[in-house]
């Protein structure tokens, strides 16, 4: 019969976490003195960071002359049966702090760098390429960092480009900003706690996919808890904490011309400018696509606020020129250019959805024992269910939860906590709709 570890019960085993330099003739093992460790996943960075809490009792930091660059490899293991240790290697960033707790020994704080964050700082891509963005973040990935791709697609269009002294962590980072689907959905580049390979996924993907516990939400409140036994999900899965903040700031995105705005791009040959004017509509444009979504009922925008009878949507609020096609290239297309004003216009979705999906983020912190079995990536990317009570007393209603702050959310980003006897996630999630459930 398989085994959970619950509260208060070793839940992951530091297996081994050892410091590597070439100031040394062999590895040191800190295992003993390391009581806490952070690490962070998110869908913005193709990196984790990381930072652990070590008690120096063996003077290594001193004896070590620990200058930054130092290889730090750290081996867990959750205690759930079938589950496969994980190892990741990080560069030493920082020494946070350090306190002494006695004449013999003191703690430190160190921050943690993914390996191809740190490698990525030291080298200069000054190269030409000619590709899909898929392949050419492929490329630089192998090239330069030694770091294999998995794809969900190409992106959109074909470029040409000369990496304007980038490194390759910004160089992956640039040109997937400029990669959207045919429909216009943003591509995201991600590292894993448990995979080896970077992540080059559309944004679509994600939301096409199913959730990984839509029987057994992750739930608010006392009520949802199991009494007869803490190894059943109902347990597992209750919310210790959450918190909603800077939300529903649709002011902003109406700011950066991203609900109604006017776009020209100026074609400096002045051979094609007239096809490169286009209004921008998040609703006719946006909406549109989210809505035929399976379970769509989206939260993110209602053309129904309105000022003087017209929706916020139709209000053309900014008017913003920008340069676009410069024909640099005798064939294929430049960073920027694009083939009319319909192309343009898929750069402006790209960053609407983008913007618009992070308007409701949704923080909560929950038992780690679910997204640590050492096969499957399950945090940043992934779809979980999530529910609220009401704010209501249950004999005044026959339906009790909160729709505004229940449906299926997208992990964006995740700070696993690990101590000698406890593991959590805080999860930023992003809401993907509302509707009863």
């Amino acid at each position: 019969m398989s085994t959970l570890p619950v509260d208060g019960v070793e839940s992951v085993t530091f297996k081994a976490i050892t410091i590597d330099s070439e100031k040394l003739p062999m590895k040191v093992d800190i295992t003993e003195g390391v009581s806490n460790i952070d690490i962070y996943e998110h869908m913005d960075k193709p990196y984790l960071t990381g930072a652990i809490a070590f008690s120096d009792t063996k003077d290594i930091i001193a004896s070590m002359d620990i200058g930054g660059g130092e290889k730090i490899t750290i081996e867990l293991q959750s205690t759930r049966d079938n589950s496969k240790p994980i190892s990741k290697t990080f560069y030493l960033d920082t020494i946070v702090g350090s306190s002494k707790l006695g004449d013999n020994t003191e703690f430190f704080v160190l921050h943690l760098i993914e390996d191809i964050g740190y490698i990525s700082n030291l080298k200069n891509v000054n190269r030409a390429y000619s590709d899909n963005p898929s392949n050419i973040i492929k490329n630089v990935a192998k090239d330069f960092l030694d770091k294999e791709l998995e794809t969900s697609g190409t992106g959109q269009k074909n470029m040409k480009v000369i990496v304007p002294n980038l490194n390759p962590i910004e160089t992956m980072s640039w040109i997937k900003n400029m990669a959207c689907t045919a429909e216009g959905y943003p591509f995201y580049l991600l590292s894993s706690l448990v995979k080896d390979k970077l992540t080059f996924v559309d944004l679509k993907t994600l939301l096409t996919s199913n959730s990984m516990n839509p029987d057994v939400p992750f739930s608010y409140g006392q009520a949802t808890m199991s009494i007869n036994s803490p190894l059943l999900p109902s347990h597992r899965r209750v919310i210790k904490n959450y918190n909603f903040a800077n939300t529903e700031n649709l002011f902003a995105l109406i700011q950066k011309g991203l609900v109604g705005a006017k776009y020209k791009y100026l074609d400096p040959t002045h051979k094609h400018n007239e096809d490169n004017e286009f209004v921008f509509d998040i609703q006719k444009d946006v909406m549109g696509l989210l809505d035929t979504l399976p379970d769509a009922n989206s939260p993110h925008y209602s053309d129904i606020y309105k000022v003087e009878g017209k929706s916020f949507n139709e209000f053309p609020s900014r008017s913003i020129t920008q340069v676009g096609s410069t024909e640099a290239y005798e064939k294929g297309k430049s960073y920027q250019q694009s083939q009319d004003g319909a192309h343009y216009k898929l750069n402006i979705i790209n960053r609407s959805i983008d913007h618009l999906m992070k308007k409701n983020p949704l923080t909560m912190t929950v038992n780690g024992i679910d997204f640590l079995g050492g096969t499957n990536h399950l945090t940043t990317g992934r779809k979980i269910a999530v529910r609220f009570m009401r704010n209501m007393a249950p004999e005044d209603t026959d339906y009790f939860f909160d729709n505004k702050k229940s449906g299926d959310f997208l992990i964006f980003s995740a700070k696993h906590s690990f101590d000698r006897e406890t593991y959590t996630v805080s999860l930023s999630c992003l809401k993907l709709f509302d509707g009863k459930l």
